[in-house]
């Protein structure tokens, strides 16, 4: 119920969907780097993101958008998944 309403929110802030990029995740190659996402005009860190399993651990890079799904007023995002150009 609650995914229906967020699906039928203005497609932005909390009750929504919204659009973020991916400013650093960890690759193979950089596994220390830090999960970020710049969601809403701010810096989400790992602690205020929840995610797919399937983009976990390698799943996304730098620069990637991401649909997102703000819970607990904005305070936190689910990744929903990643978004391509058609």
């Amino acid at each position: 119920m609650e995914l229906a309403k967020a699906l039928q929110g203005d497609g932005g802030g909390a009750g929504g969907l919204c659009l973020g990029t991916v400013s650093s995740w960890p690759s193979r190659e950089a596994p220390e780097q830090p999960c970020r996402v710049v969601a809403e005009g701010t810096t989400q860190e790992r602690e205020d993101l929840l995610a797919a399993p399937e983009l976990l651990p390698y799943g996304l890079e730098a620069g990637d958008l991401v649909v997102l799904l703000p819970i607990e007023e904005a305070q936190r995002y689910i990744i929903l998944c990643k978004a391509v150009s058609i």
